[in-house]
């Protein structure tokens, strides 16, 4: 358990930590000294208030093959680097996004700049946020991509990855404490539907500029994996099956005309290892 070193680096006492949880400092220093074991509700507040994962916080990897059963969110988050901009002849878009995404997105650019010209990729480009988002885009549609840090203009908000996995949970999940909070929240600025929808909901963008939006499920999982993985070579012609609802209905979207697909990411990643 790594309390004690996330305490000290977010520069809280023990005592300060605790009137932020409403508990017992004594509570923080038995945890710490590992006197005491530490709930799942109390867990995700400590990762709350220490902005930290709970893989940070107890010193431990949830390996994939858990997450479907883990009561702790999955989404990998790194250091917050600022904004990605990104320009389509539909729109325009904003989204947070850490260090190691803007280095994902530098590398999938270089081979796409002239002196690389004979052999440019001809895929689509991948993306992750720190707000919940894979990004899949269509290359063709892309005018511009802006990255911006965070010490020259404000990044967008974004919550804590406990919270996007609350809320795929809203409504028959047991949701408590600082997460319970933050939730309400968000729901309470955006509306139920927007806010539930970040956790559970495709985001198809045409070359129209229609959206479309539908909820994620496991059997669509495997084609989205396969456009996740594979978004570098996949032909931009080829049809991507985004709703299936058993025998009684199906939609095959042809990629050529997407600009871009947005993927909830932590509901995506649990049911990609049931798949």
């Amino acid at each position: 358990m790594r309390l004690r070193d996330l305490r000290t680096q977010q520069g809280m006492t023990q005592e300060e930590l605790a009137t932020r949880l409403g508990t017992e400092p004594g509570n923080i220093a038995r945890w710490e000294s590992g006197d005491a074991l530490l709930s799942v509700r109390q867990a995700k507040d400590l990762c709350m208030v220490l902005h930290c994962t709970v893989e940070e916080l107890l010193g431990w990897e949830i390996e994939p093959e858990e997450w479907a059963e883990t009561p702790f969110a999955v989404t990998d988050t790194g250091t917050p680097y600022g904004t990605l901009t990104i320009e389509t002849t539909v729109g325009h878009r904003e989204f947070p996004i850490d260090e190691r995404a803007r280095e994902s997105l530098l590398e999938q650019l270089e081979p796409r700049k002239p002196l690389h010209a004979e052999g440019t990729p001809d895929g689509w480009l991948y993306a992750w946020t720190l707000n919940n988002r894979i990004l899949l885009l269509n290359p063709t549609f892309v005018r511009n991509i802006e990255l911006t840090g965070d010490d020259v203009e404000a990044m967008p908000g974004f919550e804590h990855p406990e919270v996007y996995r609350a809320l795929d949970g809203w409504g028959h999940e047991a949701i408590t404490g600082q997460v319970r909070k933050a939730c309400e929240k968000l729901i309470a600025e955006l509306g139920e539907a927007r806010a539930l929808q970040l956790a559970t909901d495709l985001r198809v963008t045409y070359d129209n500029g229609e959206d479309e939006c539908s909820y994620l499920n496991e059997e669509v999982v495997p084609d989205l994996f396969a456009l996740e993985f594979g978004h570098a070579h996949v032909p931009r012609t080829a049809f991507v099956e985004l709703v299936q609802e058993g025998q009684y209905r199906s939609r095959f979207v042809n990629l050529e005309h997407v600009v871009a697909i947005e993927i909830p990411a932590e509901r995506y990643h649990r049911l990609s290892v049931v798949e």
